[in-house]
C-alpha cells in the first residue's frame, strides 16, 4: 500500500484516537480487549482486574528490562558514543557481493522520545572506503534533524562529505536519520506505546507487533532477560521492491544514570545482507531533574535552513530509510523521486540522443527501423525516473510519437544506482522489451528482481502482474560483436567487459557516419576529472584494444567518442587522453 504524507498523518491521528489511556496517562493496549490481553498474559491466571492492566506481560517484561516505566516516561535526552561500519549490497563485483562503504566514529544525541517529534544531532568523523573514495581523508560533519514537530521533517549538514554538500539536507535524508535513530533505539517505540501515540497489533509470549506507518514491526524478545533480540519490518528497495530489514541488538550492558539500559552492539541487515554495524561504548540519558541542558539550543537549526518539505522525498525516507542512510555514508544524497534530467543532447538528429542526469547515471536513446523502434541504454535511479525515460523515448524525443516502440533496454551492470528503474521500464513495456545484461546475472535478474514483490512503492512491473518467467532477458557472453542493429548508417552492438568494479559490465558501441560512440559506465567517467572504479580506465582501454577500436598507441582510424554514464554527454578520444595525462592515469598508451 502506498502511503501519502496526508494518509500517514491521518493514520497517526487514528492510532492516537484508538488508544485507551489510563488515569495515570499511560497506555492500555488498544486494539485488544481485556479478555484477549488476559488470554495472552500467562501471569493473569483468572483474568481479574483486566480493565486496570496497562500492558501485556511480554511488554511489561521489556519495559522493566530496559529501565522501567518511570525512567522511560521521564527521559528527555539520550546521548552516546559509538564506532561503526556501513555496507551496501548490489554495488560490488557480483550481485552477491557486499561492499564496505565507510567506517565512522560518532557522538549522537536525541530527544523527545516520540517518533513524530524526535530530534537528532550527530557529530561524526567518517572515513569513506568505497572504491577510489578510500583515498580521501576522513570528513568531520554534524547533522541535525527534526521530526514532524511543527517545522519538519528537516535536517542540516554542517561540513560537507564528498558529494553531500553543506547546508539543508534533502527531506529523505533528514527522515532517514530520524528513522534510523528510533530503529536503533527501541526505547522510542516503547515510550510511544506507553503514551498512547502508537498501537500494538499482536502480542505473544516472546513477540509483539508494533503498528508502524510503513509496515508492522515485529519485536522478538529474550524472555529470560526481557531484552529485545531484534525487530523486523518491510521496507522498499529501489532495485528489488519489498525487502526485509532486521535490526539485531546484543550485549544490553550500557546503563545510564537514570537507569535506562542500552545495547552495546546494533546490527542492521537487509535481506540478510549486513548494511550497518554499530558498537557503543558510552551511553547517558537525562531527565528534567538531572540536567540543565537547553534542548532547543542544542538542536537549533542554523539560520537560513530551508524547512520546505518534499512530500515524495519524505515518503521515500520512511519507506527506504536503509538505502537513504547508507547513501549518505557513501558520500551522496540520493534524489530518486526528483532526479534532475537535463535537456537531451542530440548526437545524430532523430536517431541518437544523450539524456543527462545530474544526480544519477545518464542514459542514451537510439532510434532505428525508420524511427519505429528504440533502444534505451541505462535505467537508473527509481521507478519515477524510469517512467520519465519511457515517456521521453516513446513520445517527446520519438521521430514518430505514439508509434515508436521501445524494443531493447541495455543495462550496463547490476549496480543499484544504475539499474533501479529497470522494473519500471520493463513494466511500462508490459514485458515486450528485451533486457540486455552482462554475463552470469540472467538468473539473478529473473528471480531476485523480476519475481520480487513491490507493495510499499509499487512500480509498473508490480502493476503488470508479470513474473520473472515473462521477462525477455539476453545475456551478453563475450567481448565479441553482439549485434542489435545492423543498418546502412547505424550499427549498435554490445560487448561483455568483465571488470573488478562489476563482473557483468556491458559496453555499448554505436557506429554512425559521424564516428563511433561508446557508452561506458563507471570504468571511465568521461570529462569530470574523477573515476570511481579502481583500475577502470585501464580495463576499458584494454577492451578497446582487444576489439581493434584503438591501436597500441591509443589511436583510432575513425572519430571516437565516449559517453560516460557519469560524465559529459560526449568526450572525444583526444580529450580523454588529455584528461588521463592531467590525472596521471596510465591507460597503456
Amino acid at each position: 500500500m502506498k502511503l501519502s504524507l496526508q494518509s500517514t498523518v491521518l493514520l497517526c491521528l487514528a492510532l492516537v484516537a484508538d488508544a485507551t489511556i489510563s488515569s495515570s496517562g499511560t497506555r492500555q493496549l488498544a486494539g485488544l480487549s481485556p479478555e484477549e490481553i488476559a488470554a495472552q498474559d500467562p501471569s493473569n491466571v483468572d483474568g481479574e482486574d483486566e480493565e486496570q492492566r496497562q500492558v501485556p506481560a511480554v511488554l511489561e517484561l521489556v519495559v522493566n528490562a530496559l529501565g522501567g516505566q518511570d525512567a522511560l516516561m521521564d527521559v528527555s535526552l539520550v546521548e552516546y558514543l559509538a564506532s561503526g561500519a556501513t555496507f551496501v549490497a548490489y554495488e560490488g563485483a557480483t550481485p552477491e557481493s557486499l561492499v564496505n562503504v565507510s567506517t565512522y566514529d560518532r557522538f549522537l544525541q536525541f530527544s523527545d522520545l516520540l517518533e513524530e517529534n524526535l530530534r537528532v544531532r550527530v557529530e561524526e568523523t567518517i572515513q569513506p572506503l568505497f572504491e577510489t573514495f578510500r583515498f580521501f581523508p576522513p570528513a568531520n560533519t554534524t547533522r541535525t534533524a527534526h521530526g514532524d514537530g511543527g517545522i519538519g521533517p528537516v535536517g542540516v549538514l554542517e561540513g560537507s562529505y564528498l558529494f553531500a554538500a553543506n547546508g539543508t539536507m534533502p527531506t529523505a535524508s533528514a527522515v532517514a536519520l530520524i528513522r534510523q535513530t528510533y530503529l536503533f533505539n527501541p526505547h522510542v517505540f516503547l515510550k510511544s506505546v506507553l503514551l498512547g501515540s502508537a498501537n500494538l497489533l499482536e502480542v505473544d509470549d516472546d513477540t509483539f507487533v508494533y503498528d508502524d506507518f510503513i509496515s508492522p514491526i515485529t519485536f522478538t524478545i529474550d524472555t529470560d532477560t526481557g531484552f529485545i533480540d531484534s525487530l523486523t519490518l518491510t521496507e522498499s528497495n529501489d532495485l528489488l521492491g519489498d525487502v526485509t530489514v532486521t535490526i539485531a541488538y546484543s550485549n544490553w550492558s550500557l546503563v545510564t544514570d537514570t537507569g535506562l539500559v542500552f545495547p552495546a552492539f546494533v546490527q542492521q541487515t537487509v535481506n540478510e545482507f549486513v548494511f550497518w554495524q554499530e558498537e557503543r561504548y558510552f551511553v547517558q540519558s537525562y531527565n528534567n531533574d538531572n540536567t540543565d541542558i537547553k534542548l532547543d539550543e542544542l538542536f537549533e537549526l542554523p539560520p537560513g535552513t530551508n524547512s520546505t518539505v518534499d512530500f515524495d522525498s519524505y515518503e521515500y525516507g520512511l519507506t527506504s530509510h536503509h538505502l537513504e542512510a547508507v547513501w549518505f555514508m557513501t558520500g551522496f544524497y540520493s534524489f530518486p523521486f526528483n532526479p534532475t534530467i537535463g535537456d537531451p543532447v542530440e548526437i545524430i538528429p532523430n536517431q541518437v540522443y544523450v539524456i543527462p542526469s545530474f544526480e544519477t547515471a545518464q542514459s542514451v536513446v537510439v532510434y532505428f527501423n525508420n524511427g519505429t523502434s528504440a533502444i534505451l541504454i541505462e535505467a537508473p535511479s527509481s521507478a519515477q525516473h524510469g517512467a520519465t525515460l519511457v515517456n521521453l523515448v516513446q513520445e517527446e524525443l520519438a521521430p514518430l510519437p505514439g508509434s515508436t516502440v521501445l524494443t531493447h533496454l541495455i543495462q550496463s551492470h547490476h549496480h543499484i544506482d544504475h539499474s533501479s528503474a529497470v522494473r519500471e521500464v520493463m513494466g511500462e513495456t508490459m514485458g515486450n522489451a528485451e533486457l540486455i545484461v552482462g554475463h552470469g546475472v540472467e538468473e539473478w535478474w529473473r528471480t531476485d528482481v523480476f519475481d520480487a514483490p513491490s507493495t510499499l512503492l509499487p512500480d509498473a512491473w508490480a502493476y503488470s502482474n508479470l513474473t520473472g518467467d515473462d521477462a525477455m532477458i539476453f545475456s551478453v557472453q563475450d567481448a565479441g560483436a553482439n549485434v542489435l542493429v545492423n543498418e546502412t548508417d547505424l550499427k549498435v552492438f554490445v560487448a561483455s567487459v568483465p571488470a573488478e568494479h562489476a563482473e557483468d559490465m556491458v559496453v555499448t558501441l554505436i557506429e554512425t557516419p559521424q564516428g563511433l560512440y561508446v557508452y561506458v559506465a563507471d570504468l571511465y567517467n568521461a570529462g569530470i576529472g574523477f573515476t570511481v572504479a579502481l583500475g577502470g580506465p585501464q580495463e576499458f582501454f584494454d577492451f578497446l584494444r582487444s576489439i581493434n577500436v584503438i591501436d597500441d598507441a591509443c589511436q583510432s582510424d575513425f572519430p571516437l567518442f565516449f559517453i560516460g554514464a557519469h560524465g559529459l554527454p560526449t568526450l572525444s578520444l583526444e580529450d580523454a587522453l588529455e584528461e588521463f595525462s592531467t590525472l596521471g592515469v596510465d591507460v597503456g598508451c
